[in-house]
């Protein structure tokens, strides 16, 4: 009886080491180097990000992110002028997070026209806008995937509501969102 058992373990331990072996081969990374999103689309835009030309979809399909690995479950994505932004890697899915802070320099009132004081010199507002960002894409394969961005805008200061106002916003704090496609270039 007991020689019977012997081929069962040895055949448990070779189809174990086999399942390992082949999990690990088959571990998804994406390809690093020069990613950008492809035909973008907002859904949800209380921070009225699309009305701003430097957040429009043809804006956001022009950028382009630099993927780079730190790990197997660490990386950063990287716009051309600015710092690395840090993100993890779970299964087929890569979540990049940020904060930034923005203390605002000038803003327009109602009809378009900036906030100017009595000698007609731009007014410095108190308004300070932070902008939480996250951006997921879940990998398709190495070199595609689709993209979820999502932008939390909040303000402190006694100018918020102009603010508010100059960028077409209805209250912060605001959300919105975009998403598309993300490709290797």
């Amino acid at each position: 009886m007991k020689l019977y058992l012997l081929p069962l373990l040895a055949l448990a331990i070779a189809c174990n080491g086999e399942k390992e072996t082949d999990s690990a081969e088959s571990a998804f990374v994406p390809t690093e180097g020069a990613w950008s999103p492809d035909g973008s689309e907002y859904g949800d835009d209380g921070c009225n990000l699309a009305g701003n030309p430097v957040f429009s979809t043809a804006a956001v399909d022009a950028v382009v992110f630099t993927l780079a690995l730190t790990s197997d479950t660490t990386g950063t994505v990287t716009l051309a002028d600015g710092d690395p932004i840090d993100c993890t890697l779970a299964d087929m899915t890569m979540t990049c997070t940020t904060t930034l802070t923005n203390d605002v320099a000038s803003y327009n009132d109602a009809d378009g026209n900036p906030v100017v004081d009595e000698n007609g010199e731009e007014v410095d507002p108190d308004a300070i806008l932070t902008t939480g960002a996250e951006f997921v894409v879940n990998f398709t394969d190495s070199e595609t995937g689709t993209y979820t961005s999502t932008v939390n805008v909040s303000c402190e200061g006694a100018d918020c509501s102009g603010v508010q106002t100059s960028n077409g916003v209805s209250e912060y704090p605001c959300s919105s969102t975009v998403t598309g496609d993300f490709e290797l270039e």
